[in-house]
């Protein structure tokens, strides 16, 4: 008897371990489709930038702290350089991007040299990097996914010239 309700309570806790974990998944993949799904991702908000400010000199200064934390500014630009925090940081006219109308630069905390798209394209096309869909139809390319145009065999080449060689004998003779 003893056995049987040891067994039977072994068999309970199985099943609710099971039950459980299964539970588990479910949320854990709830949450990573909730992730993966980028419907209710909002615009980065920069301050606004007037007439005034832009015939000054200022512009959008996204400033990324080490910790990640971003911050939105306005900073005027002086001789190709601005002052932030008492610090001298390089603003060069290819650095200087374009969002919604008004002039940004993107500055890292860590380095005097604000992102340069040109200087990062450059470096990604040396480099030889992919982008994601690239990447994805070159590796469904390469794993035979996706088929080339076949090219003619020489088998079919000898049939069209017979083939052409016999309707141009039965129409000569």
């Amino acid at each position: 008897m003893t056995e049987d309700f040891y067994k039977e309570q072994v068999d309970k806790e199985e099943k609710l371990k099971e039950e459980d974990l299964k539970k588990i998944i479910k949320e854990n993949n709830e949450l990573l489709n909730r992730l993966v799904e980028t419907t209710n991702s909002k615009p980065l908000k920069l301050k606004k930038l007037g007439k005034v400010q832009r015939k000054k000199g200022y512009v959008n200064y996204l400033f990324i702290r080490t910790n990640g934390n971003m911050e939105s500014l306005k900073v005027p630009v002086d001789e190709m350089t601005t002052f932030f925090e008492k610090t001298p940081r390089l603003a060069r006219p290819e650095e200087i991007l374009n969002y919604n109308g008004s002039p940004t630069i993107i500055q890292p905390e860590w380095s005097s040299k604000p992102f340069s798209m040109i200087d990062n394209y450059n470096k990604t096309v040396k480099e030889k990097y992919l982008s994601a869909g690239y990447r994805l139809l070159a590796l469904r390319a390469e794993q035979g996914n996706i088929k080339g145009k076949k090219k003619m065999s020489g088998a079919v080449i000898i049939f069209i010239i017979v083939v052409m060689l016999v309707v141009g004998y039965l129409l000569l003779f």
